[in-house]
Protein backbone atom coordinates (compact mmCIF):
# COMPACT_ATOMS: atom_id res chain seq x y z
CA UNK A 1 0.00 0.00 0.00
CA UNK A 2 1.38 3.30 -1.10
CA UNK A 3 0.87 6.65 0.34
CA UNK A 4 -0.02 10.46 -0.39
CA UNK A 5 2.64 12.73 -0.39
CA UNK A 6 2.05 16.79 -0.60
CA UNK A 7 5.22 18.55 -1.34
CA UNK A 8 4.69 22.34 -0.09
CA UNK A 9 7.27 24.71 -2.82
CA UNK A 10 5.78 27.42 -1.02
CA UNK A 11 5.69 28.77 2.05
CA UNK A 12 3.09 28.12 4.55
CA UNK A 13 4.96 28.90 7.53
CA UNK A 14 6.11 32.56 8.72
CA UNK A 15 9.56 31.11 9.00
CA UNK A 16 9.80 29.27 5.26
CA UNK A 17 8.26 32.59 4.86
CA UNK A 18 10.91 34.45 5.90
CA UNK A 19 13.43 32.27 4.48
CA UNK A 20 12.49 32.41 0.30
CA UNK A 21 10.75 35.99 0.38
CA UNK A 22 14.13 37.51 -1.05
CA UNK A 23 14.60 35.53 -3.69
CA UNK A 24 11.88 33.69 -4.78
CA UNK A 25 10.02 34.81 -8.13
CA UNK A 26 6.23 33.87 -6.41
CA UNK A 27 6.80 36.18 -3.48
CA UNK A 28 8.46 39.65 -5.07
CA UNK A 29 4.53 40.78 -4.63
CA UNK A 30 4.72 40.18 -1.01
CA UNK A 31 8.40 41.92 -0.15
CA UNK A 32 7.35 45.44 0.15
CA UNK A 33 5.04 45.84 3.38
CA UNK A 34 4.12 43.91 6.39
CA UNK A 35 0.30 44.53 4.80
CA UNK A 36 1.18 41.90 1.89
CA UNK A 37 2.43 39.69 4.03
CA UNK A 38 -0.52 39.47 6.25
CA UNK A 39 -2.52 38.76 2.95
CA UNK A 40 0.14 36.29 1.75
CA UNK A 41 -0.42 34.27 5.16
CA UNK A 42 -4.37 34.55 5.45
CA UNK A 43 -5.11 34.21 1.69
CA UNK A 44 -2.80 31.43 0.66
CA UNK A 45 -0.18 29.82 3.73
CA UNK A 46 -3.38 29.92 5.91
CA UNK A 47 -5.76 27.94 3.65
CA UNK A 48 -2.86 24.89 3.15
CA UNK A 49 -1.89 25.18 6.66
CA UNK A 50 -5.60 24.25 6.91
CA UNK A 51 -5.65 21.93 4.08
CA UNK A 52 -2.48 19.92 5.82
CA UNK A 53 -3.04 19.66 9.39
CA UNK A 54 -6.02 17.42 8.55
CA UNK A 55 -3.69 14.96 7.63
CA UNK A 56 -0.61 15.13 8.46
CA UNK A 57 -0.97 12.42 11.77
CA UNK A 58 -1.92 10.21 9.09
CA UNK A 59 -0.08 7.11 8.60
CA UNK A 60 -0.68 7.13 5.05
CA UNK A 61 -0.17 10.68 4.16
CA UNK A 62 3.29 12.56 3.88
CA UNK A 63 3.32 16.29 4.39
CA UNK A 64 6.75 17.84 2.96
CA UNK A 65 6.79 21.24 3.45
CA UNK A 66 9.81 23.04 2.07
CA UNK A 67 9.80 20.92 -0.51
CA UNK A 68 13.26 20.47 -3.05
CA UNK A 69 14.07 18.35 -6.05
CA UNK A 70 15.47 15.52 -3.95
CA UNK A 71 11.73 15.34 -1.94
CA UNK A 72 9.98 15.08 -5.24
CA UNK A 73 13.19 12.43 -5.97
CA UNK A 74 12.15 10.39 -3.11
CA UNK A 75 8.64 10.53 -2.58
CA UNK A 76 8.27 9.41 -6.40
CA UNK A 77 9.86 6.06 -5.62
CA UNK A 78 7.43 4.94 -2.66
CA UNK A 79 4.12 7.46 -3.24
CA UNK A 80 0.77 6.33 -5.18
CA UNK A 81 -0.46 9.85 -5.37
CA UNK A 82 1.86 13.12 -5.30
CA UNK A 83 0.73 16.88 -5.19
CA UNK A 84 2.79 19.60 -5.86
CA UNK A 85 1.99 22.69 -4.48
CA UNK A 86 4.43 25.42 -5.83
CA UNK A 87 4.72 28.21 -7.85
CA UNK A 88 4.70 27.39 -12.07
CA UNK A 89 6.57 30.64 -13.63
CA UNK A 90 5.11 30.60 -16.80
CA UNK A 91 5.88 32.23 -20.59
CA UNK A 92 5.47 35.83 -19.22
CA UNK A 93 7.75 38.72 -19.45
CA UNK A 94 8.21 40.27 -16.06
CA UNK A 95 9.96 43.02 -15.35
CA UNK A 96 12.43 41.50 -13.26
CA UNK A 97 13.23 39.31 -16.06
CA UNK A 98 14.76 41.74 -18.07
CA UNK A 99 18.79 41.44 -16.35
CA UNK A 100 19.94 44.95 -15.45
CA UNK A 101 21.38 47.05 -16.40
CA UNK A 102 19.46 47.08 -19.67
CA UNK A 103 21.45 47.09 -22.97
CA UNK A 104 18.57 47.42 -25.64
CA UNK A 105 21.48 47.11 -27.94
CA UNK A 106 22.32 43.84 -27.14
CA UNK A 107 18.69 42.28 -27.67
CA UNK A 108 18.68 43.83 -30.86
CA UNK A 109 22.07 42.42 -31.79
CA UNK A 110 21.45 38.68 -31.11
CA UNK A 111 18.20 38.59 -32.62
CA UNK A 112 19.77 39.93 -35.81
CA UNK A 113 22.06 37.05 -35.85
CA UNK A 114 19.64 34.43 -36.15
CA UNK A 115 17.69 34.06 -39.88
CA UNK A 116 15.00 32.08 -37.49
CA UNK A 117 11.33 33.86 -38.41
CA UNK A 118 9.99 35.46 -34.87
CA UNK A 119 13.82 36.63 -34.01
CA UNK A 120 13.94 38.67 -37.33
CA UNK A 121 10.75 40.10 -36.21
CA UNK A 122 11.93 41.08 -32.91
CA UNK A 123 14.91 42.45 -35.13
CA UNK A 124 12.54 44.98 -36.77
CA UNK A 125 10.93 45.94 -33.61
CA UNK A 126 13.76 46.53 -31.83
CA UNK A 127 15.81 48.55 -34.27
CA UNK A 128 12.70 50.57 -34.79
CA UNK A 129 12.43 51.12 -30.97
CA UNK A 130 15.63 52.19 -30.88
CA UNK A 131 16.20 54.22 -33.42
CA UNK A 132 12.75 56.26 -31.92
CA UNK A 133 14.90 56.43 -28.63
CA UNK A 134 17.68 58.62 -30.47
CA UNK A 135 15.28 61.31 -32.25
CA UNK A 136 13.96 62.09 -29.08
CA UNK A 137 14.32 66.06 -28.05
CA UNK A 138 15.33 66.91 -24.80
CA UNK A 139 14.04 70.03 -24.10
CA UNK A 140 11.73 70.72 -21.32
CA UNK A 141 8.19 71.41 -23.56
CA UNK A 142 9.12 68.16 -25.57
CA UNK A 143 9.86 65.97 -21.98
CA UNK A 144 6.86 67.22 -21.00
CA UNK A 145 4.65 66.91 -24.23
CA UNK A 146 6.42 63.03 -24.43
CA UNK A 147 4.54 62.25 -20.83
CA UNK A 148 1.50 63.55 -21.73
CA UNK A 149 1.43 61.82 -25.30
CA UNK A 150 2.28 58.64 -23.10
CA UNK A 151 -0.55 58.22 -21.24
CA UNK A 152 -1.92 56.93 -24.75
CA UNK A 153 1.14 55.61 -25.73
CA UNK A 154 1.34 53.25 -28.76
CA UNK A 155 4.95 52.86 -29.10
CA UNK A 156 5.95 49.85 -26.95
CA UNK A 157 8.68 49.16 -24.55
CA UNK A 158 10.93 46.29 -24.44
CA UNK A 159 9.24 44.21 -22.05
CA UNK A 160 6.07 45.16 -24.36
CA UNK A 161 7.82 43.89 -27.51
CA UNK A 162 9.04 40.36 -25.87
CA UNK A 163 5.46 40.23 -24.92
CA UNK A 164 4.17 40.07 -27.97
CA UNK A 165 6.79 38.34 -29.73
CA UNK A 166 4.80 35.38 -28.15
CA UNK A 167 2.04 36.31 -29.95
CA UNK A 168 2.29 37.71 -33.17
CA UNK A 169 1.68 35.49 -36.14
CA UNK A 170 4.83 34.66 -38.37
CA UNK A 171 4.62 32.26 -41.62
CA UNK A 172 7.11 29.38 -41.96
CA UNK A 173 7.67 29.58 -38.36
CA UNK A 174 7.34 25.82 -38.10
CA UNK A 175 9.08 23.21 -40.33
CA UNK A 176 7.31 21.63 -42.95
CA UNK A 177 6.19 17.85 -42.72
CA UNK A 178 5.21 15.78 -45.26
CA UNK A 179 1.41 14.92 -45.46
CA UNK A 180 0.72 17.77 -43.04
CA UNK A 181 -1.06 21.07 -44.04
CA UNK A 182 -1.42 23.00 -41.75
CA UNK A 183 -0.20 22.95 -37.57
CA UNK A 184 -2.96 23.51 -35.49
CA UNK A 185 -0.96 24.70 -32.11
CA UNK A 186 -2.96 25.91 -28.85
CA UNK A 187 -2.21 29.48 -27.39
CA UNK A 188 -0.39 28.12 -24.39
CA UNK A 189 1.75 25.78 -26.43
CA UNK A 190 3.01 28.55 -28.82
CA UNK A 191 3.59 30.80 -26.27
CA UNK A 192 5.66 28.01 -24.00
CA UNK A 193 7.57 27.40 -27.19
CA UNK A 194 8.04 30.80 -28.09
CA UNK A 195 9.41 31.68 -24.67
CA UNK A 196 12.17 27.97 -24.13
CA UNK A 197 13.23 29.78 -27.54
CA UNK A 198 13.50 33.47 -26.67
CA UNK A 199 15.09 32.47 -23.32
CA UNK A 200 17.80 30.85 -25.86
CA UNK A 201 18.56 33.53 -27.83
CA UNK A 202 19.06 36.42 -25.16
CA UNK A 203 21.22 34.47 -22.76
CA UNK A 204 22.56 36.12 -20.05
CA UNK A 205 19.87 39.21 -20.78
CA UNK A 206 16.68 37.48 -19.17
CA UNK A 207 15.99 35.49 -16.66
CA UNK A 208 14.42 31.87 -17.58
CA UNK A 209 10.78 31.35 -17.58
CA UNK A 210 9.05 28.12 -17.43
CA UNK A 211 10.03 26.79 -14.28
CA UNK A 212 8.87 25.34 -11.20
CA UNK A 213 9.65 27.28 -7.79
CA UNK A 214 10.71 24.81 -4.97
CA UNK A 215 13.04 25.94 -1.98
CA UNK A 216 15.97 25.25 -3.67
CA UNK A 217 15.33 27.09 -6.91
CA UNK A 218 13.90 27.56 -10.10
CA UNK A 219 13.64 24.01 -12.04
CA UNK A 220 12.67 23.42 -15.81
CA UNK A 221 10.52 21.27 -16.86
CA UNK A 222 13.46 18.58 -18.00
CA UNK A 223 15.03 18.56 -14.57
CA UNK A 224 11.28 17.90 -13.13
CA UNK A 225 11.12 15.22 -15.36
CA UNK A 226 14.18 13.47 -14.54
CA UNK A 227 13.55 13.52 -10.96
CA UNK A 228 10.88 11.57 -10.97
CA UNK A 229 11.39 7.79 -10.45
CA UNK A 230 11.10 5.24 -13.12
CA UNK A 231 8.62 2.96 -11.18
CA UNK A 232 6.36 5.90 -10.52
CA UNK A 233 2.60 4.94 -11.87
CA UNK A 234 0.29 6.89 -10.31
CA UNK A 235 -1.32 10.25 -9.79
CA UNK A 236 0.94 13.03 -9.84
CA UNK A 237 -1.19 16.18 -8.98
CA UNK A 238 0.25 19.62 -10.08
CA UNK A 239 -1.51 22.49 -7.93
CA UNK A 240 -0.05 25.19 -9.25
CA UNK A 241 -0.95 27.92 -11.87
CA UNK A 242 -1.27 26.89 -15.76
CA UNK A 243 0.75 23.49 -15.64
CA UNK A 244 -0.37 22.27 -18.05
CA UNK A 245 2.65 23.04 -20.28
CA UNK A 246 4.65 21.07 -17.55
CA UNK A 247 2.52 18.09 -17.35
CA UNK A 248 2.55 18.04 -21.31
CA UNK A 249 6.07 17.65 -21.05
CA UNK A 250 6.93 15.03 -18.23
CA UNK A 251 3.66 12.85 -19.69
CA UNK A 252 5.59 12.81 -23.01
CA UNK A 253 9.05 12.37 -20.80
CA UNK A 254 7.50 9.00 -19.09
CA UNK A 255 5.69 7.98 -22.39
CA UNK A 256 1.88 8.81 -20.54
CA UNK A 257 2.68 6.03 -17.75
CA UNK A 258 0.75 8.21 -14.98
CA UNK A 259 -2.05 10.54 -14.88
CA UNK A 260 -1.28 14.09 -14.30
CA UNK A 261 -3.47 16.47 -12.80
CA UNK A 262 -2.71 20.14 -14.46
CA UNK A 263 -4.43 23.28 -14.70
CA UNK A 264 -4.21 25.63 -17.99
CA UNK A 265 -5.63 28.70 -16.11
CA UNK A 266 -4.34 30.63 -13.05
CA UNK A 267 -5.50 29.02 -9.74
CA UNK A 268 -6.66 30.42 -6.93
CA UNK A 269 -5.22 29.92 -3.86
CA UNK A 270 -8.25 30.07 -1.95
CA UNK A 271 -10.01 27.47 -4.30
CA UNK A 272 -7.07 24.95 -4.68
CA UNK A 273 -7.00 24.86 -0.82
CA UNK A 274 -10.35 24.12 -0.64
CA UNK A 275 -10.96 21.66 -3.31
CA UNK A 276 -7.49 19.52 -1.75
CA UNK A 277 -9.04 19.54 1.70
CA UNK A 278 -12.21 18.40 0.48
CA UNK A 279 -10.52 15.75 -1.59
CA UNK A 280 -8.10 15.02 1.37
CA UNK A 281 -11.12 14.30 3.55
CA UNK A 282 -13.09 12.08 1.44
CA UNK A 283 -9.74 9.65 0.71
CA UNK A 284 -9.60 9.38 4.70
CA UNK A 285 -12.95 7.22 4.16
CA UNK A 286 -11.24 4.94 1.84
CA UNK A 287 -9.49 1.63 2.96
CA UNK A 288 -6.60 2.24 0.77
CA UNK A 289 -6.47 6.36 0.38
CA UNK A 290 -3.76 6.55 -1.83
CA UNK A 291 -5.26 4.44 -4.37
CA UNK A 292 -5.12 6.61 -8.07
CA UNK A 293 -8.70 5.74 -8.74
CA UNK A 294 -9.86 7.07 -5.92
CA UNK A 295 -7.87 9.96 -5.24
CA UNK A 296 -9.00 11.44 -9.10
CA UNK A 297 -12.90 10.43 -8.22
CA UNK A 298 -12.41 12.30 -5.29
CA UNK A 299 -10.80 15.11 -6.33
CA UNK A 300 -13.52 15.27 -9.26
CA UNK A 301 -16.39 15.48 -6.72
CA UNK A 302 -14.10 17.76 -4.26
CA UNK A 303 -14.37 20.39 -7.28
CA UNK A 304 -18.40 19.82 -8.17
CA UNK A 305 -19.15 20.45 -4.38
CA UNK A 306 -16.75 23.71 -3.92
CA UNK A 307 -18.24 25.40 -7.00
CA UNK A 308 -21.83 24.06 -5.89
CA UNK A 309 -21.12 25.26 -1.81
CA UNK A 310 -19.79 28.71 -3.85
CA UNK A 311 -22.44 29.22 -6.01
CA UNK A 312 -25.03 28.85 -3.25
CA UNK A 313 -23.35 31.08 -0.59
CA UNK A 314 -23.23 33.56 -3.91
CA UNK A 315 -27.27 33.63 -4.68
CA UNK A 316 -28.27 33.79 -1.02
CA UNK A 317 -26.17 37.14 -0.64
CA UNK A 318 -27.02 37.97 -3.91
CA UNK A 319 -30.53 37.60 -3.60
CA UNK A 320 -31.04 39.04 0.31
CA UNK A 321 -28.89 42.20 -0.95
CA UNK A 322 -31.12 42.76 -3.77
CA UNK A 323 -34.29 42.06 -2.33
CA UNK A 324 -35.29 45.19 -2.02
CA UNK A 325 -34.65 46.00 -5.68
CA UNK A 326 -37.59 44.23 -6.77
CA UNK A 327 -40.38 46.68 -7.54
CA UNK A 328 -41.16 47.53 -11.03
CA UNK A 329 -41.19 51.58 -10.67
CA UNK A 330 -37.87 50.98 -9.69
CA UNK A 331 -36.24 49.28 -12.65
CA UNK A 332 -38.15 51.54 -14.38
CA UNK A 333 -36.39 54.83 -12.45
CA UNK A 334 -33.28 53.70 -12.97
CA UNK A 335 -34.44 53.02 -16.67
CA UNK A 336 -34.85 56.93 -17.37
CA UNK A 337 -31.67 57.56 -15.35
CA UNK A 338 -29.67 55.74 -17.74
CA UNK A 339 -31.10 56.52 -20.91
CA UNK A 340 -28.17 56.78 -22.82
CA UNK A 341 -28.14 53.27 -22.58
CA UNK A 342 -31.18 52.14 -24.43
CA UNK A 343 -29.76 49.59 -27.14
CA UNK A 344 -28.05 48.30 -23.85
CA UNK A 345 -31.49 48.24 -21.96
CA UNK A 346 -33.21 45.87 -24.70
CA UNK A 347 -30.34 42.98 -23.80
CA UNK A 348 -30.68 43.36 -20.11
CA UNK A 349 -34.53 43.51 -19.87
CA UNK A 350 -36.34 43.83 -17.15
CA UNK A 351 -34.14 41.96 -14.09
CA UNK A 352 -33.60 44.54 -10.98
CA UNK A 353 -29.87 43.33 -10.37
CA UNK A 354 -28.88 43.51 -13.97
CA UNK A 355 -30.67 47.04 -13.78
CA UNK A 356 -28.30 47.77 -10.36
CA UNK A 357 -25.11 46.62 -12.15
CA UNK A 358 -25.82 48.38 -15.56
CA UNK A 359 -25.99 51.64 -13.45
CA UNK A 360 -22.34 50.50 -11.89
CA UNK A 361 -21.42 50.25 -15.16
CA UNK A 362 -22.78 53.63 -16.01
CA UNK A 363 -20.98 55.75 -13.45
CA UNK A 364 -17.93 53.53 -14.34
CA UNK A 365 -18.66 55.22 -17.79
CA UNK A 366 -18.56 58.55 -16.54
CA UNK A 367 -15.62 57.95 -14.55
CA UNK A 368 -13.69 57.48 -17.18
CA UNK A 369 -15.41 60.17 -19.77
CA UNK A 370 -13.92 62.37 -17.04
CA UNK A 371 -10.76 61.58 -16.72
CA UNK A 372 -10.27 61.62 -20.70
CA UNK A 373 -12.03 64.97 -20.66
CA UNK A 374 -9.60 66.52 -17.98
CA UNK A 375 -6.80 65.89 -19.71
CA UNK A 376 -7.57 66.82 -22.80
CA UNK A 377 -8.85 70.17 -21.11
CA UNK A 378 -5.40 70.25 -19.05
CA UNK A 379 -3.40 69.39 -22.27
CA UNK A 380 -5.17 72.11 -24.27
CA UNK A 381 -4.95 75.31 -21.32
CA UNK A 382 -1.40 74.10 -21.06
CA UNK A 383 -0.54 74.47 -24.62
CA UNK A 384 -2.43 77.87 -24.63
CA UNK A 385 -0.72 79.37 -21.77
CA UNK A 386 2.74 78.17 -23.43
CA UNK A 387 1.79 79.90 -26.51
CA UNK A 388 0.79 82.91 -24.99
CA UNK A 389 4.35 83.27 -23.46
CA UNK A 390 5.95 82.39 -26.08
CA UNK A 391 3.79 85.25 -28.70
CA UNK A 392 3.66 87.86 -25.69
CA UNK A 393 5.71 90.15 -27.77
CA UNK A 394 3.54 89.53 -30.60
CA UNK A 395 0.26 91.25 -29.85
CA UNK A 396 -1.55 90.61 -33.34
CA UNK A 397 -0.48 86.63 -33.22
CA UNK A 398 -1.25 86.58 -29.68
CA UNK A 399 -4.68 88.00 -30.63
CA UNK A 400 -5.18 85.47 -33.38
CA UNK A 401 -4.62 82.41 -30.82
CA UNK A 402 -6.97 83.27 -28.03
CA UNK A 403 -10.36 83.81 -30.77
CA UNK A 404 -8.76 80.33 -32.26
CA UNK A 405 -8.63 79.18 -28.71
CA UNK A 406 -11.06 80.43 -26.68
CA UNK A 407 -14.29 79.43 -27.85
CA UNK A 408 -12.60 75.79 -27.97
CA UNK A 409 -11.76 75.77 -24.22
CA UNK A 410 -14.49 77.02 -23.25
CA UNK A 411 -16.79 74.07 -24.83
CA UNK A 412 -14.28 71.82 -23.00
CA UNK A 413 -15.20 73.26 -20.15
CA UNK A 414 -18.33 73.20 -19.99
CA UNK A 415 -18.66 70.00 -21.34
CA UNK A 416 -16.31 69.02 -18.00
CA UNK A 417 -18.45 70.26 -15.59
CA UNK A 418 -21.45 68.88 -17.09
CA UNK A 419 -19.73 65.34 -16.79
CA UNK A 420 -18.75 66.23 -13.27
CA UNK A 421 -22.99 66.65 -12.60
CA UNK A 422 -23.56 63.15 -14.18
CA UNK A 423 -21.07 61.81 -11.77
CA UNK A 424 -22.24 63.58 -8.57
CA UNK A 425 -26.07 62.87 -10.06
CA UNK A 426 -25.07 58.70 -10.01
CA UNK A 427 -23.07 58.79 -6.94
CA UNK A 428 -25.81 60.17 -5.08
CA UNK A 429 -28.02 57.60 -6.34
CA UNK A 430 -26.13 54.64 -5.29
CA UNK A 431 -25.40 56.35 -1.96
CA UNK A 432 -28.89 57.07 -1.35
CA UNK A 433 -30.43 53.67 -2.13
CA UNK A 434 -27.82 51.61 -0.55
CA UNK A 435 -29.75 51.17 2.69
CA UNK A 436 -32.89 52.44 1.80
CA UNK A 437 -35.95 50.68 2.09
CA UNK A 438 -38.25 49.67 -1.27
CA UNK A 439 -40.66 52.85 -0.59
CA UNK A 440 -38.10 55.16 0.33
CA UNK A 441 -35.93 54.19 -3.27
CA UNK A 442 -39.30 54.94 -4.78
CA UNK A 443 -39.77 58.19 -3.60
CA UNK A 444 -35.60 58.87 -4.20
CA UNK A 445 -36.21 57.97 -7.54
CA UNK A 446 -38.75 59.92 -8.20
CA UNK A 447 -37.44 63.19 -6.51
CA UNK A 448 -34.29 62.75 -8.66
CA UNK A 449 -35.79 62.15 -11.86
CA UNK A 450 -37.52 65.47 -11.84
CA UNK A 451 -34.30 67.12 -10.98
CA UNK A 452 -32.66 65.24 -14.00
Amino acid sequence: MGNVAILFGIPIHEASFLSRVAESDYLRLYRSSLKNRDEYDKYIAEPFRDMATQVDQHSNFEVRTGATLKDLQEVSKTANVIIVVSHWKNYGFSNNDIIRPVNKNSFAKAASQSDDPLAQWLAHRLNRHLEAGKHQKSTFMASWLDSIRNLWRTELTLRDILEQALDVPLENELPQIEEVSQHVESDLTRRTRRRRWMDMLFANLVLPGNRLELFDGLHNSAAIAQSIDKSFNGVLDLTACTSTALADYISNYHQYRFRVVQFSENQEPVWAATVLKITLKSLLGYRDPADSAHYLDARQHAIQLTRQTLQSRWLAQHKKKNSRFLGGKLIMALKAVLSRQASQWQQLGGEPVRAINALFAYKKSIVKQLLVKTIVSSVLLAGAAYLAITLFSDQSALAVVIVAIFPIASGLITDLFGTWKELHYSNLLLLLIQDANDEQIKDIIDTLLDKL
